[in-house]
């Protein structure tokens, strides 16, 4: 057989291969993931671009419910975000608050939404296993931010420069996107508090909240110790780019577990 002929012969068995409705329905994904990075583009406009750089000179503290938050001696004259349930402690005054997964905030709910700080709440496209309810965020006092993140829309996700115009990269831990949205504001330092990426739960935590989050995770498809390995892993790649484009920012890990050696560390 000669080989335009076998190449024919591939191309029509390639085409009886995909159906017209395989071809819809790849068209149909295609066009809702230009809508969405377009929807993403004009909401980001509003949530993000006066923070842009707002930050300058000063230092940030993301902080997180790891149970190494106990230990924390607080910093003044800082910028704090809370990420979760951290917003239960009651040691530090919280400027802005993200959450992007229900799990984390569900238990919380009243003390979340009734928490005075500039809140940030994510849309991580994933279904209503893990989406914060519309009903939910309308009950939050304070300036409330809606964003998106962008699960579903590339083979990976990446991270975000132009917050203003990218959704955010949707790794399994809220406080990569916060990390994102405190790089975008420029600051000189960055401290990482509770942020321990282990599987040892949170500081705040009585022991049936702590099962009934296990459950809910393994709902998921998920467990502890398989996210807070991966979660270590998307930290190395946050710090490449982080010292990729913004290497003038310090980041420093406080009292830090998983994370140890990978910053700057603080132990207090």
């Amino acid at each position: 057989m000669s080989l335009k002929r076998i190449i024919k012969k591939y191309l029509r068995n390639l085409y009886r291969s995909i159906s017209e409705p395989t071809i819809e329905k790849n068209n149909e994904l295609l066009l809702q993931k230009q809508l969405r990075l377009i929807a993403t583009a004009q909401l980001h406009q509003h949530t993000f671009l006066k923070f842009k750089g707002c930050n300058q000179g000063k230092s940030v503290v993301i902080v997180g419910a790891g149970p190494s938050v106990s230990h924390f001696k607080p910093f003044e004259n800082s910028v704090y975000i809370g990420l979760n349930r951290a917003c239960q402690l009651d040691n530090v005054k919280f400027t802005y608050l993200f959450s992007v997964d229900k799990l984390g905030i569900e238990h919380i709910y009243p003390q979340f939404a009734e928490y005075d700080s500039t809140k940030f709440i994510g849309d991580q496209n994933l279904g209503p296993k893990f989406q914060i309810p519309e009903t939910e965020v309308a009950k939050m006092k304070g300036d409330v931010y809606r964003y998106k993140t962008d699960m579903g829309l590339f083979q990976k996700s990446r991270y975000a420069l132009d917050l203003e115009s990218e959704p955010l990269g949707n790794f399994n831990t809220v406080s990569l996107q916060a990390m994102q949205f405190a790089l975008y504001t420029l600051p000189e330092k960055i401290f990482l508090v509770g942020i321990d990426c282990s599987a040892s739960g949170h500081y705040a935590s009585n022991s049936k909240n702590e099962e009934s989050v296990n459950e809910r995770m393994r709902d998921r498809g998920e467990n502890r110790s398989q996210n807070a390995d991966d979660s270590i892993r998307f930290w190395y790649g946050l710090k490449e780019f982080a010292d990729q484009y913004y290497p003038g920012i310090e980041i420093i890990s406080v009292n830090p577990v998983g994370l140890r050696g990978l910053f700057k560390d603080l132990d207090q």
